[in-house]
């Protein structure tokens, strides 16, 4: 049967695993640390290069953010495509490299934004294109949790969770003309206006709430649309992004969101580092 090669085996690459298992592929399994729970129905390879020689149909990058860029790379090199996780590249020129790489080869290039398969998310989308809300105004991101500031440090984990909430905000109103971050080290805003569009959206990340928070308002002519975030659409999220991105690797039509697509993001993750 068909196989898909995971590279790294963390939290996200489990998801993976066990996702592309349930959906019927074979996994071969990569990463660079010894693990001692790796699941018995993952064909554990000791190199990159043994993975690609058993011919999957695509491979899923869920290494460090920091290596995506060269493992995207090598992949693209090797004629395997590519689903590389949240963020797909730390800069606006890596991810042209990386999107360049895969189209000159005409291979599929995914991005693991599985926040953008969620049905509730895409209807909100047509709702502010569509013009079915009259005009928007702004719009207000909150996401409240402990878990992104990283262990032993005072700075936002930006690549690792704000990312999601970057790439929602180039969902629903595009690419971005001006981004300011404002906030200290347990709390931080994000102000963003965007090309063409008189909307503005603020981004709240509140690294000292109890429990988990997540949610999106949208104000405009017709009222405020309210987005809250739930866990279970987003793991069926998860499999809709695999299943997808692996129809698309046959030739298959399929909703899936494209490296070229992620540019804007990108572009606009570059510039709130910064």
């Amino acid at each position: 049967g068909e196989s898909v090669l995971i590279i790294g085996l963390g939290n996200a690459g489990m998801r993976h695993a066990r996702n592309a298992l349930e959906l019927g592929y074979e996994v071969i399994g990569y990463d660079t640390r010894q693990l001692f729970d790796m699941p018995p129905r993952i064909n554990w390879v000791e190199t990159i290069e043994q993975g690609l020689a058993l011919k999957p149909l695509f491979a899923v990058v869920a290494t460090p953010p920091a290596d995506h860029f060269a493992t995207a790379m090598r992949l693209a090199e090797a004629g395997v495509p590519a689903l590389v996780e949240k963020p797909p590249a730390l800069t606006v020129r890596e991810m042209g490299r990386m999107v360049w790489a895969f189209e000159s080869r005409d291979l599929p290039l995914g991005v693991g934004y599985q926040m953008r398969q969620m049905p509730s998310l895409r209807a909100l989308r047509l709702k502010i294109a569509s013009g079915r809300l009259g005009r928007v105004y702004g719009a207000w991101c909150e996401f409240a949790s402990r878990e992104w500031i990283r262990p032993g440090t005072y700075e936002p984990d930006f690549l690792a969770e704000c990312s999601h909430e970057l790439d929602l905000a180039t969902m629903l109103f595009g690419p971005h003309e001006r981004v300011s971050v404002n906030g200290g080290p347990s709390a931080v805003t994000l102000s963003i206006g965007f090309l063409g569009c008189a909307s503005r959206m603020l981004i709240r990340l509140d690294g000292k709430a109890d429990g988990y928070r997540r949610g999106l308002s949208v104000f405009a002519d017709a009222g405020i649309e309210e987005w809250t975030f739930d866990p279970k659409e987003n793991e069926e999220a998860y499999r809709l992004e695999l299943a997808g991105f692996a129809r698309a690797c046959r030739g298959e039509p399929s909703y899936w969101y494209s490296g070229r697509e992620c540019l804007p993001t990108v572009a606009l993750l570059e510039a709130a580092r910064c």
